[in-house]
């Protein structure tokens, strides 16, 4: 490979490096605006502390691990918030 292939592959690197860093950065951001929109009430019914996790998703991404700690509140408490969600509706 030529010298002009190397430096396009090296683009393309880079580019891709660059979308994923945003999509990521974005994940947080998402992650960060649900915590902050969900009721009390449907935190309280969850079993689920907001302070906490906006303190973890402000931590972790300080410590560059935001896209880790946005992803553990998707697994964990955000299927229970969800269901509290229903559960708040139909009472």
């Amino acid at each position: 490979m030529d010298s002009s292939g190397i430096a396009a592959l090296g683009g393309l690197f880079i580019l891709g490096g660059f979308i994923l860093a945003l999509a990521l950065m974005a994940f947080v951001v998402w992650a960060f605006v649900d915590v902050l929109r969900r009721p009390r009430q449907q935190w309280a019914v969850a079993g689920q502390q907001q302070a906490l996790w906006l303190v973890a998703l402000a931590v972790g991404t300080v410590m560059g691990l935001g896209a880790v700690a946005a992803l553990v509140y998707v697994l964990v408490p955000l299927p229970r918030l969800r269901e509290a969600g229903r559960a708040t509706q139909l009472a």
